[in-house]
């Protein structure tokens, strides 16, 4: 097996792996949405993670419910008004953020450590690719990141809009009394001023 980061003609980096006669491109766009889909921080996973799946032939109930989880942990940001370039870290365990929720990052993250044993790992052809992958990705860690980060703003759910104020709230009751006093103090102040 052999593999390089290449410039492809549409100016997208990319690994490419070779092995036999056979070729895989996985542009670093990619990689950084795999790795935010199976939950995996380090790039070389991610790529051995792809590459499992490129030889799985049974995909069933795999793909569906990551996203599904992952778009739920991106609604819980969004509806609490999370800024998109703040999404990529907190999804990070590592943030300690509130959100998403605890239910709501377990059952994404039990679904991806699935995803990941039914892909795959450990086998000592893996390390060794994986540290092949580590060596050559060590250099494009921003890139992939900002794969991430492009791949959840996506994906994410869109923002809702704001409803406009109910104009028969008690408190936009009080409001027009308010305003309305004021008025009529103010229209007999000038009345009896005349």
């Amino acid at each position: 097996m052999a593999a390089e980061i290449q410039t492809l003609p549409d100016g997208t980096e990319a690994l490419i792996v070779t092995e036999g006669n056979g070729i895989e491109i996985f542009p670093l766009d990619v990689i950084g949405s795999y790795s935010e889909l199976l939950g995996e921080p380090d790039p070389s996973k991610t790529v051995l993670l792809i590459r499992g799946a490129l030889k799985t032939t049974d995909h069933t109930g795999l793909w569906g419910p990551l996203y599904e989880d992952l778009m739920g942990s991106l609604r819980e940001l969004v509806d609490a008004g999370v800024p998109d370039e703040f999404m990529p870290d907190l999804m990070e365990e590592a943030t300690g953020s509130p959100l998403p929720k605890q239910a709501t990052r377990k059952g994404l993250r039990d679904k991806q450590a699935a995803a990941k044993d039914k892909l795959g790992r450990g086998s000592s052809q893996n390390v060794q690719q994986s540290a092949q992958f580590n060596a050559l990705l060590h250099g494009k860690r921003d890139r992939i990141k900002s794969g991430r980060a492009k791949f959840l703003g996506e994906i994410a759910p869109p923002r809702r809009e704001a409803a406009p104020p109910d104009p028969e709230t008690p408190l936009a009751r009080k409001d027009r009394q308010t305003v309305d006093r004021l008025r009529t103090r103010e229209e007999g102040m000038n009345g009896s001023a005349g």
